[in-house]
């Protein structure tokens, strides 16, 4: 889903994940998931869920951050705004 709504959007994707990330070893042999310096932990998802968060960012700067499933109209409502 992320990737697809990316291209579509001229957007860059990309993964964050913690040091006591599940699955660590897997997870960080990917290209596109960066470890969190705790920027993004102490800042942005403050929340601790695993898996259920993301924020998209448009260069306007308006933003959506999200916690949990069932995002799919949120994201659509939300790239088609300005």
């Amino acid at each position: 889903m992320s990737s697809k709504v990316s291209r579509g959007q001229g957007l860059s994707d990309f993964f964050v994940f913690t040091k006591d990330a599940y699955l660590m070893d897997r997870v960080a042999m990917k290209n596109n998931f960066i470890m969190d310096s705790g920027f993004f932990s102490n800042n942005i998802f403050t929340e601790r869920e695993m898996c259920s968060a993301f924020i998209i960012i448009k260069p306007n700067g308006k933003f959506l951050k999200y916690y949990g499933e069932d995002y799919n109209t949120k994201i659509k409502d939300f790239l088609n705004t300005d």
